[in-house]
């Protein structure tokens, strides 16, 4: 008797199931036709989130309606009259945003127009429209006076710049710019992406819904707010007006939202600069506009001589935030910044002319110039008489020839050259030519026929 037929495998064989051969990937064969078969794999389980339900109104009764009808005092969902008449828009409501949820940059226009509406009113009036933004994490407000709104003006690359600093003092990489649609706006935020250094996502209000601009919309009346104050506080101290077209009221703008930053302390106990610095604001300030004292700044290594004043007059007109600078506008109207400050006393404090004689803007302090940062001396009527040559152009580069070791068999070589010894022996190393070799080869190649 067979061994098969001992351990009865005919049987086994014909009883058991086919073997199915080992799944390869899906890119080498499909899951069917395999010896006959179709294996069908189990459908992956998946979650989704709960979509927020608008609330059925339900069906009321005819009782209920007529009852209704007769007065309509209660507002009622299912009734047409009343959606018509009464319903409200959506609620805004507080969204939890997760911990690495990128912060929101709002941005909208506003103007300093006083009693004055309409945009064309505002513009023929010189109040040249203001740019502010607000911080989603640390409530800061930063604002600019800007030419126009959008892009079309020649200052824009200056005003990207100033927003662009506004953003990278927060320290964020990647931010969230929301606007209100408004095609000015988006064009420039458009431009301000592309010069920023970091990612950007946009996000869009729905048109004609302040609410949903909620907070830029309230930045922008803080900033109205403070500005109004300032500029009325100054006129007091004056006895002056100040023209709304003076470069002194963008200034003024940055200033009042530095102000606001500052010192405003929020329902945290905290201000926008501690949230964002972690610290408080600890330089000393005076009055906007005041004239005081002021030390000349000196670069590293230098000292200012020995027969020069310690102390200079200025008006003072700001801060700068990332180095607690304060800014001041010099006697013919330059801006200079600083770190210490002495006051006058109270009879000399103020003088209406020095101040309105400023002539730079807080876009750009140095007119007429590409350079936009702040001086820290400067004597304007030597500065605007020094004349800077502009950069030679470097003569062109012309690539030596390159000598091949066969030419130096035909040419012969040279003697004292490094270069020629090294091919003599064979040498594998690099073989580098004296200038006498290098001009005789050069010479020998152009009086060959290849």
């Amino acid at each position: 008797m067979s061994a098969c037929a001992l351990t009865g495998a005919d049987d086994l064989t014909a009883s058991a199931p086919p073997v199915r051969p080992a799944i390869a990937p899906l890119d080498v064969f499909p899951l069917e036709d395999v010896e006959g078969e179709e294996f069908i794999l189990p459908e992956p389980e998946e979650e989704a989130a709960d979509a927020p339900l608008l609330r059925d109104p339900g069906e009321p009764t005819q009782a209920e309606v007529d009852q209704h009808n007769l007065t309509h005092a209660a507002f009622r969902s299912w009734c047409p009259h009343c959606v018509r008449g009464r319903a409200r828009n959506n609620p805004h409501r507080a969204v939890q945003r997760e911990s690495d949820a990128a912060p929101t940059l709002s941005f909208d226009y506003g103007f300093l127009s006083g009693g004055v509406q309409d945009e064309s009113s505002q513009t023929a009036a010189g109040f040249s429209p203001v740019l502010v933004m607000h911080d989603e994490v640390t409530s800061s407000v930063f604002a600019h006076a800007v030419p126009h709104k959008g892009v079309d003006y020649p200052e824009v690359t200056l005003v990207l710049r100033a927003v662009c600093r506004d953003i990278y003092s927060l320290g964020y990489k990647r931010v969230i710019f929301k606007d209100d649609q408004e095609p000015a706006l988006v064009a420039f935020l458009q431009a301000l992406r592309r010069a920023l250094m970091g990612e950007v996502v946009f996000e869009r209000s729905p048109v004609g819904d302040a609410q949903s601009h909620g907070a830029v919309e309230r930045a922008v009346q803080t900033m109205q707010g403070f500005a109004r104050t300032i500029r009325d506080a100054v006129e007091y101290r004056l006895q002056v007006k100040v023209n709304p077209e003076n470069p002194l009221m963008s200034w003024l703008v940055n200033h009042a939202v530095g102000i606001h930053r500052r010192y405003s302390i929020g329902a945290d106990g905290r201000t926008a600069y501690q949230r964002c610095k972690g610290k408080s604001a600890s330089t000393a300030v005076v009055e906007f506009g005041e004239k005081v004292w002021y030390r000349p700044l000196t670069y590293s290594g230098q000292r200012l001589p020995t027969a020069a004043a310690r102390f200079e007059l200025g008006c003072f007109v700001g801060f700068v935030d990332i180095s607690n600078e304060v800014i001041l506008v010099g006697e013919t109207g330059h801006i200079v910044k600083s770190r210490a400050l002495r006051r006058l006393p109270k009879s000399q404090r103020w003088d209406a002319e020095w101040l309105l004689r400023v002539s730079g803007t807080e876009i750009q302090p140095n007119p007429g110039e590409h350079d936009t940062r702040l001086r820290i001396r400067l004597d304007p009527q030597v500065a605007h008489d020094v004349v800077i040559e502009p950069p030679k152009p470097a003569p062109p580069r012309t690539r030596s020839v390159k000598l091949a070791e066969a030419d130096f068999w035909e040419a012969g070589f040279s003697d004292g050259c490094r270069g020629c010894e090294l091919i003599m022996q064979g040498s594998k190393q690099s073989k580098v030519h004296n200038s006498t070799c290098r001009k005789r080869m050069e010479e020998y190649l152009g009086t060959t026929e290849d």
